[in-house]
Formats: structure tokens, sequence, C-alpha cells
């Protein structure tokens, strides 16, 4: 059975993505209102950096990962990789070497990561721009958080 730290590093890291809502833009017109749909925006230290980009299809990569979860940092490291034409995820806590496997999709500028499990699934949003990655975890229904990293080069 895994650490509930490990079950939190995933949660944070397939977490990860970071979606923050942009200001709503809006003019009244004969009582009408404009809204704009939330951006996606990829965050350094907590702040926006800029808007996200799109994922590719099969967006392969490594990443190290910072993951605050409740008076603590998880460090990790994410491997996204296709294997017999699946792209799919690994996540590895520094303190724990067991890697946890995890589901892959690409919608737009969010990558989902996925866990699925009885108890709680974990999902992870990733936004990237450039080499930095920025998102959110979360596990069923119980907690949620945020995650930051920057791609391995």
């Amino acid at each position: 059975m895994r650490s509930i730290s490990a079950i939190l590093f995933c949660g944070a890291v397939a977490v990860a993505a970071a979606r923050t809502a942009s200001a709503q833009a809006g003019s009244q017109v004969a009582s009408a209102t404009t809204a704009v749909a939330p951006a996606s925006v990829v965050l350094l230290n907590g702040k926006p950096i800029g808007p996200a980009e799109p994922w590719s299809a099969k967006p392969v990569g490594n990443y190290n990962l910072v993951i605050p979860t409740g008076g603590s940092m998880i460090i990790a490291s994410l491997t996204i990789a296709e294997v017999a034409g699946k792209v799919s995820a690994t996540l590895v806590q520094l303190d724990d070497p067991d890697p946890v496997a995890m589901d892959v999709a690409v919608n737009g500028t969010d990558l989902v990561l996925t866990l699925n499990r009885p108890r709680a699934p974990i999902t992870v949003h990733l936004q990237h721009r450039g080499t930095l990655v920025s998102g959110k975890w979360t596990v069923g229904t119980m907690d949620s958080g945020t995650v930051e990293g920057k791609a391995k080069l």
C-alpha cells in the first residue's frame, strides 16, 4: 500500500493544472453583458506568467515538479512517454522510488493525468508555457492543491 505522501504527490503532480480565471470583460450595451471565458495561464512561484500553450498530441517529455501539500513540499519527476503507440506518464517521488503509472489525455492547453483507484481517483491538470508547467491536482473530492515544474532539458 502506498504511503499517504505518495498518494498526495501523485495527486499534486497528476495534478497538475493550474488554472486561473481571467477577469470577466464586459460592456453594458442595452443591458447586455459580454463575458470572456476563463483563460488557462501558467504560474511561476504562484504568479501568472502568461497564457498556456497547446500541448502536442503526443506530449512526451521529462519534468521536475514541486507539489506543496499541507506544510510540506513533495519533489517529483514526471516522465511522459509513448510505448507501443500509447502515451502514458510515470511519476516518481524523490523520497519514494516506486513509480506511479498514470493515463494521459490532451485537450488543447490542458494535459490531464489520471490514476484510477477504487477509493479516490487522482487527477492532475497541467498547462505549459515554454519549459514551465503548472496546474492543479485532486484526490477524489477529498483533497486538492497546486503543482509547478520545469521540463528537464
